[in-house]
């Protein structure tokens, strides 16, 4: 098979082209006052036959699976011996040996998967309905055009999300549920909620601080300081993070310091993040955002915090891009700001040839991003219905691309 092939985006196309239908009857709807709930329903069920029935796609599965096989069950020692140290101890992290760990919450709720049903599909059918269940309570809260923050989802983060990073995701989907305790100034719930995401996975941990920063308005001077600064750092490429990080992990210890070092050691993981079609996006996206800012917080209070997401998202891409596996995990953290802004802005605009205009650009867009994020064999779907490949046969596919996907130009 070949490495770079565009029929292997095929499947994404037309998921969107599914979501776009669903998306102009959720307008129609809107504009004659109708119920949405049936479109709701039928963008929830499309979800879960993507991305529950999914076989190996993309590539964190090669972790998962096999963590998943040699997983125990609480009906081989009991429940005791999946709480002892014996057990614990095969997840801890080890920095003698450059071993991360993996987090007790995803491990337990992993067991307890493979206790009810021991099955690895099964295990992801589970993983994929929880994940829809927190993202359909989010996405309810906050955006009037319901579908088409799905469409923002797939196209920003969203399928390597619900693909690679199962204990990511849960952490993240926690933290915006807590977003509500934001709003409400209800600190004990919002820090409930993220300890809890913390077990699921450690990047939580940098929720718990921005309790005391999303709901406070950044001083006009600051914001465009970001955006000049970012960008000459961005475009001329100026190194300056890797000693800061370093001496940070010697500081902090644990996980996070046996990552980071792992991280800056690798030629794969340490490459910069280049210029492409993503920074002419984010580029006009700040502006907008910016010009827009003061209509969006007099359209809903809310909006302010997921402005300064987007502020903290713009910063990964432009301070961290010296490091490309800091911009791709840290950015996705973030990344849920365009699910709910851009339909924000859409609300905004009242004319309905400039409002089919921007809905036009998205979908362009959305076409070019999904077409060059998915003409891997790395991204090849196959769904449980139509039939898929076996571990053994994907994880070859793996093994023969690795450095063609990877590093292309070498």
């Amino acid at each position: 098979m070949e490495a770079f092939n565009y029929s292997y985006s095929i499947p994404y196309i037309i998921l969107l082209v599914y979501y776009t239908i669903l998306m102009f009857l959720e307008f129609r709807y809107i504009k004659y006052e109708k119920d949405t709930k049936f479109i709701k329903w039928a963008a929830i069920v499309g979800f879960v036959f993507f991305f529950g029935l999914r076989g190996f796609v993309y590539t964190d599965w090669v972790m998962y699976y096999p963590l998943f096989d040699k997983m125990p069950t609480i009906w081989d020692g009991g429940l005791i011996s999946v709480l002892s140290t014996d057990f614990s101890d095969n997840f801890v992290t080890d920095v003698n040996v450059g071993q991360a760990g993996i987090e007790m919450g995803f491990v337990y709720f992993t067991c307890l998967c493979k206790s009810i049903v021991p099955n690895y599909y099964v295990f992801v059918f589970i993983n994929t309905v929880i994940d829809i269940y927190l993202l359909n309570i989010f996405l309810k809260r906050y955006s009037k055009y319901y579908i088409l923050s799905f469409i923002l989802f797939i196209v920003f983060g969203g399928l390597i999300l619900e693909f690679n990073l199962i204990r990511n995701f849960k952490a993240l989907l926690l933290f915006l549920i807590s977003i509500k305790y934001i709003e409400e100034r209800r600190i004990a719930p919002y820090m409930l909620l993220n300890v809890i995401g913390f077990f699921f996975h450690s990047s939580a941990l940098i929720f718990l601080p921005l309790y005391f920063i999303l709901k406070k308005e950044w001083p006009k001077w600051f914001i465009w300081t970001i955006f000049i600064v970012g960008n000459i750092i961005f475009l001329f490429q100026i190194k300056f993070l890797e000693p800061f990080a370093l001496s940070a992990a010697d500081i902090i210890g644990g996980r996070m310091a046996v990552k980071v070092k792992l991280y800056f050691a690798s030629d794969l993981y340490s490459q910069p993040y280049g210029l492409g079609l993503g920074y002419i996006e984010r580029f006009m996206t700040f502006l907008l955002i910016v010009l827009s800012q003061k209509k969006l917080k007099e359209q809903n209070l809310y909006n302010i915090v997921f402005i300064n997401i987007f502020f903290l998202y713009f910063i990964v891409y432009s301070f961290f891009g010296e490091i490309m596996v800091a911009v791709e995990r840290l950015s996705l953290l973030f990344v849920f700001s365009y699910w709910i802004l851009y339909p924000a802005l859409l609300e905004l605009v009242k004319n309905t040839i400039n409002k089919l205009v921007l809905v036009l650009f998205i979908f362009t867009y959305s076409v070019l991003k999904l077409t060059q994020a998915n003409s891997n064999i790395f991204s090849k779907y196959d769904n449980h219905l139509f039939g898929i490949d076996s571990y053994e046969n994907r994880r070859m596919i793996i093994d023969n691309n690795m450095n063609a996907i990877l590093m292309p130009d070498k």
